[in-house]
């Protein structure tokens, strides 16, 4: 039987997954599971992908890029020493990183993957994706839902109906998805999230809280210098992780900067409780859209069976504490959430393959899709409203037909565009 890769392409870090002997695997190199998803140059030119990269970002993030998973599906390019990179060719370095991974731990070549996408993703920025993936040589056989697949990591075969919360907090993006399983299906009922919210937002806070305190203490703003800044950044990282297990963290930076010619030190406590408040206005956002997708679902929160937590940011404890208060539930992290999406799309990957692993995997559109016409539009006439034709949260595959009539006598050409979005205004979606 094939091997199928399944791969989790995250914003902070990456994974590869395969399934061996019916098990899941996550293949891991130097004992590392997880590959940073940063590229970088060093000063001779030569390629850096995954830890060599990261340690290199704070001396020199002129020569390295991070979090290119934010800039997916936009025309934006990156500079990567003299060269200007697209966030489909940067991603696909990390693609190419993983696939050999594989390729050295399998003692042979694997062409197909499935790869991982946050729900909310746009279709511009799961066909980035795509492109990605065979820009990196890989077949992409699948593109799924991280969601999905971290469902399919926890339920693989349950044997009675059962309803998850899936709260996807990751390094760039934030999804909750409501998953329900019955006998072997798999199906997204509503899934709500923010392609620009993660742990890396919450980074910047706690950066601009940090470097705002030493402006005070030593007038001088370590903002101003990209070295000085991306190694507070780097030290903030840190310390973010540690207060996810200790109340404090200590940030320690030697001659991070100069005054007068005098060196000057980053010494700084954080405390868990300053660095919460920070991020609480964000993580109430996330719960707003926890709130929205148990709507769009049209359950309540007693009919949820289980709250399951993917991604790295997902482990602070203000997260656990607003989720259960809001939900009055149990949360689960059985699974490493920093892997669950990798194992669960190399569980997608076996199905497609023939295992007999269990699900049906039933996904949803996370935006709604219909076309430009005329029509009303704040009280005017407009050639720019958008006419729904299939709702978000619909089960994919669908079909859905509804009736249009000619703008005019004698017509007999129609242009007709296709949008994805919730305003009816097309020119906003």
């Amino acid at each position: 039987m094939e091997t199928i890769l399944g791969i989790d392409l995250g914003t902070t870090n990456s994974a590869v997954s395969i399934i061996r002997d019916g098990q899941t695997f996550v293949i891991e190199e130097d004992g590392q599971q997880s590959l940073p998803s940063v590229v970088g140059l060093d000063s001779e030119g030569k390629l850096l992908v995954g830890f060599p990269a990261r340690n290199q970002w704070a001396l020199a993030p002129e020569r390295t890029v991070r979090s290119i998973k934010r800039k997916m599906g936009s025309s934006e390019t990156v500079q990567l020493g003299s060269q200007a990179c697209t966030p489909q060719e940067i991603s696909a370095i990390i693609l190419r990183t993983l696939k050999e991974r594989a390729h050295r731990q399998l003692g042979r070549e694997v062409r197909k993957a499935v790869i991982t996408v946050p729900a909310f993703f746009t279709e511009q920025q799961r066909e980035a994706t795509r492109e990605a993936g065979e820009l990196a040589g890989l077949e992409v056989v699948r593109i799924i839902n991280e969601p999905t697949a971290a469902s399919l990591t926890y339920s693989p075969n349950p044997d009675k109906l059962e309803r998850l919360l899936v709260y996807d907090l990751g390094g760039g993006t934030f999804d909750v998805s409501i998953v329900q399983l019955e006998q072997g299906v798999v199906e997204v009922l509503s899934s709500h999230g923010d392609t620009q919210l993660g742990g890396d937002d919450f980074d910047e806070l706690l950066m601009n809280h940090v470097c705002d305190k030493f402006q005070a203490d030593n007038d001088v703003d370590l903002r101003a210098t990209p070295t000085a800044k991306s190694r507070v950044l780097n030290a903030v990282e840190e310390a973010k992780k540690q207060l996810s297990f200790e109340p404090l963290a200590n940030i320690q930076e030697e001659f991070i900067t100069e005054k007068a010619g005098m060196p000057l030190h980053l010494n700084m406590e954080i405390m868990r409780s300053d660095y919460e408040r920070l991020i609480e206005p964000l993580l109430e956002k996330t719960l707003r859209s926890v709130g929205e997708s148990l709507s769009d679902a049209k359950l309540l929160a007693n009919q949820i069976d289980r709250v399951i937590l993917v991604g790295g940011a997902s482990r602070t404890p203000l997260v656990h504490r607003m989720l259960h208060e809001q939900l009055g539930l149990p949360i689960h992290t059985e699974v490493d959430p920093d892997l669950c999406v990798s194992m669960g799309a190399a569980i997608q990957g076996g199905l497609i393959a023939g295992l007999d692993l269990g699900p049906v995997l039933v996904d949803i559109t996370p935006h709604t899709l219909g076309i430009a016409c005329i029509g009303d539009l704040n009280g005017h006439r407009s050639p720019f409203c958008f006419a729904e034709i299939i709702d978000r949260n619909t089960p994919l595959p669908a079909i859905r037909t509804d009736i249009f009539s000619t703008s005019h006598d004698s017509q007999t050409e129609i242009n007709i565009e296709v949008f994805q979005g919730e305003d009816p205004d097309v020119r906003h979606n």
